[in-house]
């Protein structure tokens, strides 16, 4: 706010609005304002007000305890275009919508992106999907990246795809999300010659009602079963599932110091929709722990009505399936299309 248009009490009366409709998802009303501004006369407060809505800062609706609204939404990620596969990327040449996700992902430069099409449908990825987009240069095998094929003209058409790197081939493919449609394969000579990463996806979110289909609020919940050695992959693991929009459990995420550890696993497999069992050589020739934790979610899966949670045994590495997850079929996340497959698993045979 300009100091030189607005007096001190109200820059610190607007503040204050902002920071109690961030916190309590509505406006304040003028004896809250005024309590917090130490203002006895709500006929004081309403003429601050007054003079902030003529300032083009709120706007007010008569006959309402909490009228005010924000003409600028001040806080969250600036929505600053759209994008759809193989489609011009459009920016919003006057971006007005903002989207309040947490201070975890206002980090500098972020900005958000609304989705059109279902090319990433499998990944969770759906029309009218808000993405939340780390703009960056460089990405790795796997990340959900916004790639631009550079035209003549000196425009670019902006894509929204999965990232891979085929050496052997000595090729770049973008991988879509959707069983209906072909990876684009682009020579390694030509992408370094004519395309661009311009950012990527840290996470996903939805607008309850923003869309025609019925979409259900929760989110698919997944319960990530590992020992110990395995905390780096499935940590990493942990982090992909969230951005691409679903649910997933981590003990050292959700468990809290003096929370009764064997209890809590209980719970959380009995409220997943999926329990994914980490695999590695470490894991499965070991003894003791982890084994304790697979027997636990394998046990209370089992007392489950039939198809109301599945087994996903997910080998970070080539290793021995144990026994007693053996008629599982697998997936090979360490393969290419790994993590694919598993969202491919969740994504279609899971409905919430």
């Amino acid at each position: 706010m300009s100091s030189e248009r607005t007096s001190d009490i109200q820059k610190r009366i607007y503040e204050f609005i902002v920071e109690y409709i961030r916190d309590e998802g509505m406006p304040p009303t003028n004896r809250e304002i005024g309590s917090a501004m130490n203002i006895a006369s709500t006929g004081h407060v309403d003429y601050h007000l007054s003079m902030l809505e003529k300032k083009g800062y709120i706007t007010r609706e008569s006959k309402k305890s909490r009228d005010i609204k924000l003409v600028q939404q001040p806080f969250g990620i600036r929505v600053m275009g759209s994008i759809a596969a193989g489609e011009p990327l459009e920016i919003f040449t006057d971006p007005t919508e903002a989207i309040d996700v947490g201070k975890d992902l206002v980090q500098q430069g972020t900005y958000a992106l609304v989705v059109k099409g279902q090319s990433m449908i499998q990944d969770n990825i759906s029309d009218k999907d808000y993405l939340i987009i780390k703009p960056q240069n460089t990405c790795e095998n796997g990340d959900i990246v916004v790639a631009v094929h550079l035209q003549v003209d000196g425009h670019g058409r902006a894509t929204l795809k999965r990232f891979f790197q085929e050496k052997e081939r000595d090729r770049v493919r973008l991988q879509p999300a959707n069983s209906e449609m072909d990876p684009i394969y682009i020579p390694k000579s030509e992408w370094d010659r004519e395309w661009q990463i311009q950012g990527k996806v840290l996470a996903v979110f939805r607008k309850l009602g923003s869309r025609s289909d019925d979409i259900s609020a929760r989110r698919i919940r997944v319960f990530l079963c590992h020992s110990s050695g395995d905390k780096l992959f499935v940590r990493q693991l942990y982090q992909r599932l969230k951005a691409c929009n679903l649910d997933p459990w981590l003990d050292e995420e959700n468990l809290l110091p003096g929370q009764d550890w064997e209890n809590d696993i209980r719970k959380a497999v009995r409220e997943a929709d999926a329990a994914v069992v980490c695999l590695s050589r470490g894991s499965t020739s070991k003894t003791g722990f982890v084994q304790k934790e697979i027997k636990i979610a394998l046990d209370v899966a089992e007392e489950k009505p039939d198809d109301t949670i599945f087994i996903i045994p997910l080998k970070l590495e080539e290793c021995v399936t144990p026994q007693r997850l053996r008629r599982w079929q697998c997936v090979k996340y360490f393969e290419q299309d790994g993590f694919d497959k598993l969202m491919k698993t969740l994504t279609l045979n899971i409905s919430v």
